[in-house]
């Protein structure tokens, strides 16, 4: 369940987005829909927001929850991986802290997808994205980009 009291702010739709005056630092602005699981990239600026491009998603499980609130991209990578999960993916692009916007897991060759549910929540808390998806947040969303989970 949703803790209501945490969304940032009214739920953003295509239809909301350009009367909420959200900014970027950049030109783009992504929101993740928990509900819908969907990750939604902007294009544009304060109230002129254009949807440019929606992914299925999935965000964290039960008790490994995606962190709802607003932040901004940081760093990025090719690969990573997690020991303790054992398991990695590709195309990284951080949000907060430990939490990415990443391909489906891999094992640790690099080869084998080991979970490729989408739609529904089946990550770690990180945002899990087909790997030709998180490539494209990889090449195409700048550092400092605002990220709104919802």
């Amino acid at each position: 369940a949703q803790a209501s009291s945490n969304n940032v702010n009214p739920k953003i739709n295509t239809s909301s987005i350009n009367n909420l005056s959200l900014s970027s630092n950049t030109k783009y602005l992504v929101h993740v829909d928990l509900t819908n699981q969907r990750a939604n990239i902007y294009k544009g600026s304060k109230n002129s927001w254009k949807l440019l491009k929606s992914f299925t998603c999935s965000s964290g499980i039960t008790g490994e929850e995606t962190p709802i609130g607003v932040y901004t991209i940081k760093e990025r990578g090719k690969w990573f991986f997690s020991n303790s999960y054992k398991q990695g993916g590709k195309y990284w692009v951080q949000f907060y802290g430990d939490y990415l916007f990443h391909s489906l897991p891999y094992d640790e060759s690099e080869t084998n997808i080991v979970d490729y549910t989408l739609g529904k929540p089946a990550s770690h808390g990180c945002i899990r994205l087909r790997e030709n998806d998180s490539k494209w947040i990889y090449d195409n969303i700048p550092k400092g980009s605002k990220v709104i989970i919802q």
